[in-house]
């Protein structure tokens, strides 16, 4: 819950540009129970629903909430487990130096 505000920020700043895209997934839940809370929420972004474990075990075993980010080859080039505010200076340059990448 802490976290969705910053990143629901980073998606409005960089909405307009084609080479970002996100979407935040939710573990065991419904389409229509996710849509709800984003919502309820005033949050934006694409949320997808993850009704079985499949995609978490694959890259969230250990908890989340797991932030990643993406290059367009598909190489993972930022994990991180839980949130943390201080971690925001550290997300927010490796998304902007990947999307400087995307622009050549």
């Amino acid at each position: 819950m802490v976290e969705l505000p910053f990143i629901e920020k980073i998606r409005l700043e960089n909405k307009q540009n084609p080479k970002f895209k996100l979407l935040a997934i939710g573990r065991e839940e419904s389409v229509d129970t996710l849509l709800q809370f984003r919502d309820r929420h005033g949050l934006t972004f694409p949320i997808c629903a993850a009704r079985d474990t499949s995609i978490f075990s694959r890259f969230a075993k250990e908890s989340i909430p797991r932030t990643l980010i993406v290059a367009p080859d598909g190489r993972i080039v930022y994990s991180k487990v839980g949130f943390m505010e201080e971690d925001l200076p550290d997300l927010t340059s490796v998304l902007e130096k990947q999307l400087e990448k995307a622009k050549n």
